[in-house]
């Protein structure tokens, strides 16, 4: 009836944000939810700079996905009625003459396919 959602998240950014002569902590956070873009490249990280205390934080998602050429739709069988009458169609049309002649099973099979 009801469907839990797990919701994970990664964080982009685990260098310190902030740094003093003192210390350097990591306070400003991002994080990224992986979803359905595993295939993704995901590089985070900060720009140096002296303007204010924080450093600014940058997050690259890098589309891994490689481009798939077009290939020939894949063998499946749809039994639909046009389909049905030309496979009876195709199969009486066939010369089976050189299977029915073998007397082995393994030749017959050779010359079927």
């Amino acid at each position: 009836m009801y469907q839990i959602y797990c919701l994970i998240t990664f964080p982009a950014i685990i260098m310190p944000t902030r740094i003093s002569s003192r210390s350097a902590t990591l306070i400003d956070h991002m994080y990224y939810n992986e979803g359905k873009t595993a295939n993704q490249i995901n590089r985070g990280g900060n720009f140096f700079h002296d303007l204010t205390d924080h450093l600014p934080k940058y997050l690259l998602l890098i589309n891994n996905k490689k481009i798939k050429k077009s290939e020939p739709r894949p063998n499946v069988r749809i039994f639909s009625e046009k389909n049905k009458q030309k496979f009876i169609q195709n199969v009486t049309q066939s010369n089976w003459s050189s299977v029915y002649n073998q007397s082995d099973a393994n030749d017959a099979c050779d010359k079927f396919a």
